[in-house]
């Protein structure tokens, strides 16, 4: 069975880039461009992993981590957030990514990682 990759991206080329790249590397990838509508997605389905960007305000970010970590997964889900700038101490703190990358990326170091945590 596929591992599946819950993804949060509000720029809608980029998550398109982000799911083929992760099909072609044989993940099922569930997309949302909204916190609202991956909150949906996680009432019906349990992703391993959650890659979300992050950005202000966190809080709607946040209750999707807390959600996504509340998940019998088996193995805790691992979590992998896109920032577009610099995050404070207080707030990788909060969050604790396994992952954190900051925009622009390489697409190919993304995977990578992914695939490492798996």
């Amino acid at each position: 069975m596929k591992k599946t990759i819950l993804l949060l991206e509000s720029d809608s080329e980029l998550r398109k880039v982000i799911a083929l790249h992760m099909e072609r590397l044989n993940w099922r990838v569930l997309q949302s461009k909204t916190v609202e509508f991956a909150l949906q997605l996680l009432e019906r389905e349990t992703p391993d992993i959650l890659i979300l960007e992050l950005d202000t305000p966190y809080r709607m970010n946040g209750m999707l981590i807390d959600r996504f970590r509340a998940i019998d997964h088996g193995l805790p889900g691992k979590v992998v957030i896109l920032a577009l700038e610099h995050l404070n101490r207080e707030v990788v703190d909060r969050y604790q990514p396994d992952i954190l990358i900051y925009k622009p990326f390489d697409i190919r170091n993304l995977s990578k990682r992914v695939e490492a945590l798996s």
